[in-house]
């Protein structure tokens, strides 16, 4: 995220208002993955099935989500893109415990997009 995303972190309750969140992005995804490459049932179920989506169709989804968020005020965060890297679920990255954002256990294919939130 870029210096003008700069947060504060305070997060002292999980069920508070949501101010901020970070939704992900499909600006560079690169091209369908080969079964090999997918690390969740979902991904192989559709790339099996040629159902896999495209860049354009999930960003009319996220489109879709971040107006919903925009109505209800909620300051959303997008990260870098990094080229031919799939960043729809930047949320999944990590998670913020009062003043400190903890980086998830994440699988290693998915460390790639750690520097986009920095």
């Amino acid at each position: 995220m870029t210096k003008e995303n700069h947060i504060t972190l305070n997060i002292s309750s999980e069920t508070d208002v949501l101010k901020s969140v970070v939704l992900g992005i499909s600006d560079s995804m690169g091209k369908t993955p080969e079964i090999h490459q997918c690390y969740d049932p979902d991904s192989k179920y559709h790339v099996e099935n040629k159902t896999y989506p495209k860049s354009k169709n999930i960003s009319i989804e996220l489109d879709g989500f971040l107006n919903i968020l925009n109505k209800y005020n909620v300051e959303v965060l997008r990260p870098d893109n990094i080229h031919d890297l799939n960043q729809v679920f930047a949320r999944d990255l990590g998670f913020v415990i009062k003043n400190r954002f903890i980086i998830s256990n994440i699988i290693t294919e998915r460390s790639q997009e750690i520097p986009a939130l920095e």
